[in-house]
């Protein structure tokens, strides 16, 4: 092989690297709570609304899973007098059900979105 034809290759391939790069598409990127609004925001694919709601699902585990711990915390202090500590867990067990509750019904949202994704007449994203 020529010096040449190596750099013709060497060549091709990187080309082939840059437009790949360029072509990503952002729902490629994983979803986190620092970029949740742009993929809700360039959502338009079924597979871009079956993204959101699998992270929405996975913050609703960790709610649930925050009010689970807060209300162990409160069984322990069930035992003792009223306390800053009890009322703590306690608002704290609310909040984490309710955002968990939010967040289930942001998955089923984005779930309905991603039925209908492609069909004629249907407004996706938020």
């Amino acid at each position: 092989m020529t010096i040449r034809r190596a750099h013709q290759g060497a060549c091709a391939v990187a080309a082939l690297f840059l437009i790949g790069s360029w072509s990503t598409p952002a729902s490629a990127d994983p979803i986190t709570d620092e970029n949740v609004v742009e993929h809700v925001q360039n959502a338009q694919t079924a597979a871009d609304h079956d993204q959101l709601a699998a992270f929405f699902r996975a913050k609703a585990a960790e709610a649930a899973k925050s009010a689970q711990r807060h209300r162990g915390m409160i069984g322990v202090m069930r035992s003792k007098p009223p306390s800053n500590w009890r009322r703590h867990c306690e608002r704290l067990m609310h909040n984490s059900e309710k955002q968990a509750a939010d967040y289930k019904a942001l998955a089923a949202e984005q779930q309905q979105l991603a039925a209908t994704a492609g069909q004629p007449g249907m407004q996706h994203g938020m």
